[in-house]
């Protein structure tokens, strides 16, 4: 579950933006501590003004994370990290923006985001609890879409060592 709050010019379009998540991590071996992942995110437009039927915002990510591990003694490894990702924002919405009926509105911005990550990995367990708070910034032509927001969740491992 995701969960972002505009700041500054996008709070125009969206009071909150709602959705989910789905991120693959991949281990390196050589630099263990280092998490390359690629993320797709959807969230839904809420509380948009009169003239927005609906709208959402497709997010795909590339990114790295950086953790430190800390051992928790017969609950699991708690690794705190932060990471930084680079990818595309598409937003969609049903939108009256010249007073003659709603019409489909696309656009497609570059977006950045930076991370602190706290994830759980839970002992004999090849599941996790996931918490990261995020900030997403994406830069367009008629201004800058900041957003605030967290993300919180459950993993699952495929690796025999998690």
């Amino acid at each position: 579950m995701s969960d972002d709050l505009p700041i500054g010019d996008y709070t125009a379009l969206s009071a909150d933006n709602l959705g989910g998540s789905v991120r693959v991590n991949f281990a390196l071996d050589q630099v263990p501590f280092l998490m390359p992942y690629l993320q797709l995110d959807n969230t839904w437009w809420l509380g948009s003004p009169s003239f927005v039927s609906w709208g959402t915002q497709i997010n795909t990510l590339v990114g790295v994370s950086a953790y430190y591990p800390l051992h928790l003694e017969g609950l699991g490894t708690l690794r705190m990290g932060a990471g930084v990702g680079y990818g595309m924002m598409l937003h969609l919405a049903m939108a009256d923006t010249t007073g003659t009926g709603a019409a489909m509105k696309s656009f497609v911005d570059q977006a950045v985001s930076a991370t602190f990550e706290l994830r759980l990995d839970l002992s004999n367990s090849p599941f996790s609890v996931l918490l990261t708070p995020r900030y997403l910034f994406s830069p367009e032509a008629s201004g800058q879409v900041h957003q605030a927001g967290a993300q919180l969740g459950v993993a699952y491992s495929l690796s025999a060592n998690n």
